[in-house]
């Protein structure tokens, strides 16, 4: 989101919902020991310094994270819809 919509992170502060360890540590460190993974976290970081924004991570369990909800849904499952 952050790089393809900067506008809507500028001097913002916003909350990231992630149902991964792995990738809620990158992002709160900001530098790991796997390269790929750590640059991508400093870049991130870099972003929002530019941006003039603030972020906080938090873990979600998986079942939690509605941006997953149609992989784990059976193709033929209806999805709820808002109302």
């Amino acid at each position: 989101p952050i790089i393809r919509h900067p506008a809507a992170f500028f001097h913002t502060h916003a909350t990231f919902h992630i149902d991964s360890q792995s990738v809620v540590c990158a992002c709160v460190l900001g530098a790991l020991r796997a390269t790929d993974l750590s640059q991508l976290a400093f870049a991130l970081h870099m972003g929002l310094v530019t941006l003039d924004s603030s972020a906080w991570w938090e873990w979600v369990p998986t079942a939690s994270n509605l941006a997953d909800e149609g992989s784990r849904k059976a193709p033929n499952t209806q999805l709820p819809q808002p109302p």
